[in-house]
């Protein structure tokens, strides 16, 4: 009986062991794309990042080039997406757009960190010459006018609905 105790605790720290193997090496390799040279973390089942996993392998080293010249606008995005104080989110992008590119300053139509990261993101794409048109500024849904049409009511001052 204890030789069998042992033996099944014997193939489970092996499979433990099988287990924690690929994380071990994941952390070792900082999690990063697996494309060469690529800046960008893993974010797929592939070992790619979101740019390199379906694309092509003869437009690698056109990727990763481009992603690298970006490294600056990854490292805003990185920041802005950790900063939680809406004045503190829209003076570092202010100051940083304003030096590359004055339309993606944000304005009042950018009215929440979330719709400008978005913008953002959809910037480098457009830079690395993923999509064609630059993105402008987002709106929250329940803003835009067709909207509030079908579902924004006012109130009167004594509490009643205004249709």
């Amino acid at each position: 009986m204890a030789d069998i105790k042992s033996g099944v605790r014997a193939v489970m720290q092996q499979l433990a062991a099988q287990r924690e193997a690929p994380a071990a090496e994941k952390r070792s390799s900082g999690w990063r794309c697996h494309a060469n040279g690529c800046p960008m973390p893993s974010s797929t089942d592939s070992g790619m990042c979101q740019f390199h996993h379906g694309a092509a392998g003869e437009s690698f080293q056109q990727i990763t080039t481009s992603l690298r010249r970006l490294g600056w606008l990854w490292e805003l995005w990185a920041m802005l997406s950790k900063v939680d104080n809406f004045k503190s989110w829209r003076t570092i992008a202010e100051r940083t757009m304003a030096k590359h590119d004055q339309d993606m300053v944000p304005t009042a139509a950018d009215s929440s960190r979330e719709l400008y990261l978005y913008r953002l993101h959809r910037y480098i794409h457009f830079r690395m010459g993923l999509i064609e048109a630059k993105p402008a500024a987002l709106v929250r849904h329940c803003d835009q006018p067709e909207f509030k049409k079908h579902h924004h009511h006012e109130r009167t001052a004594d509490g009643e609905q205004r249709d």
